[in-house]
């Protein structure tokens, strides 16, 4: 007999014991109860061992938390390889500066930024708040001149006349950094002379940088393309444009490329391209390589349907009146505007007046800072931030790609709205939403 077994059976003779003792002293009832006890012992039989119990299960490991790849961080030899991020303020030169020490200076913060100068490093910023948040190095304008004065070159500096006669550089290492820095983005036409000037139609849809490997947002974020489509473009080679669908279709062209997922929805996409960033020389030595690209990309198109990869056509301005018609012509079959490119201009990574987008209206970006209730809603309208000047107004809250879904904009989300003019206090005048900025 085991242990187990006697344990029980002692356990149960101990019980009819107690039960005895109990039924001399208070009569009928525990007589009765004692009865009952002896008649279920008896039907059970032999009690049999309990089962050993069962080991514990293994507890679930958490699965090993994604290491972020670290970004290049700045040194006192030099800037190789980091991306530079301005907040505050533009300077040209310093950018030069910061280019000629092996940096990538940009005014954008992306995951690949590697240093903040500020114009005020006290002032907490969100470019600066976010630095903050990340360890990321925050210096003044200063503490970068002495720094770059302590640096080595380690890029060439020379003009885009001199690079045309010269062979294409070897590509640079990207340590981490998957657009180099940043993109040229345009400035406002002010209504300049455009003669000489290269226009092309301005298209309502998503930045894009190839970088030879894969397709990415101007802040460095990679979209999920789907292979049949990032196959067709050419590895090793840089190339930058705009994802669209067509005129009036740009929430649908947000909805494709914010769903992370390589669907169905990308069938309708196209890339227009319209520059080739690390092909030497000027804007018009650049364009014949954006050209021979495409022509190549076509060239392995096997699905039915047009290529998906497209050309932007550019054409010289004669006049303002020559202008004013290629504009009407685009904005009357519904697209956005004209873009005027000075031909004679290198890549750059930052805001440029060598690319100017001309508009019927004019827009900017903000950032949400709080809501008012509506009539009807929870939110009728956002408080938001004027990231251009800091000018504090409300946007309706019912208009535009940020409304798709009926989902409030949480505090702090960066979103882009337009409008017609400036008022005297700086407001934007008749603003409305367009779209959060979360597709980037």
């Amino acid at each position: 007999m085991s242990r187990d077994t006697v344990m029980i059976t002692l356990g149960a003779a101990g019980l009819l014991a107690g039960l005895s003792t109990l039924s001399g002293r208070r009569g009928g009832s525990q007589s009765r109860a004692l009865d009952l006890v002896r008649a279920r012992l008896a039907k059970a039989g032999p009690s049999e061992p309990p089962k050993p119990p069962k080991p514990p299960a293994p507890r679930k490991r958490n699965p090993a938390p994604r290491v972020a790849t670290p970004q290049p961080q700045p040194s006192a030899s030099g800037l190789g390889g980091v991306t530079v991020t301005f907040t505050g303020f533009r300077d040209r030169d310093l950018g030069a500066a910061v280019s000629a020490a092996g940096g990538y200076p940009s005014d954008r913060f992306t995951r690949a930024t590697g240093l903040v100068v500020a114009k005020d490093p006290t002032r907490k910023t969100g470019k600066v708040r976010q630095a903050h948040a990340k360890g990321i190095e925050v210096v003044s304008i200063p503490q970068l001149r002495r720094r770059l004065r302590g640096a080595r070159p380690q890029r060439s500096t020379a003009s885009p006349a001199d690079a045309e006669e010269h062979q294409p550089a070897p590509a640079r290492p990207r340590r981490g950094d998957p657009i180099r820095g940043g993109v040229l983005e345009a400035k406002k036409w002010a209504g300049g002379d455009p003669t000489g000037m290269w226009a092309s139609e301005k298209y309502m849809g998503v930045r894009a940088y190839w970088n030879g490997e894969g397709l990415y947002s101007k802040n460095g974020n990679r979209f999920a393309a789907p292979a049949w489509f990032t196959d067709l473009l050419p590895a090793g080679e840089d190339l930058g444009g705009e994802l669209y669908i067509g005129p009036g279709r740009f929430e649908d062209t947000v909805s494709v490329v914010r769903s992370g997922s390589p669907g169905a929805g990308w069938r309708e996409i196209k890339l227009m391209v319209f520059d080739a960033p690390e092909a030497p020389g000027p804007f018009r030595a650049r364009v014949p390589a954006v050209r021979r690209a495409v022509r190549a990309a076509c060239a392995s198109w096997r699905r039915s349907g047009p290529c998906p990869i497209i050309a932007v056509e550019h054409v010289q301005v004669q006049s303002r009146a020559h202008l004013d018609r290629f504009h009407g012509e685009i904005t009357r079959r519904g697209g956005e505007g004209t873009m005027l490119r000075n031909p004679d201009s290198g890549y750059e990574r930052f805001r440029s007046s060598n690319l100017l987008k001309r508009k019927d209206f004019t827009e900017a970006e903000g950032e949400v800072i709080g809501y008012k209730p509506g009539a009807t809603a929870a939110v009728g309208s956002y408080r938001v931030r004027d990231l251009t000047n800091g000018a504090v107004f409300t946007v309706d809250a019912r208009h535009g790609a940020a409304a798709r879904g009926g989902a409030i904009l949480p505090i702090g989300t960066v979103v882009t709205f337009k409008f017609q003019e400036r008022t005297s206090s700086g407001k934007p005048r008749h603003p409305v939403l367009v779209t959060p900025r979360d597709y980037e």
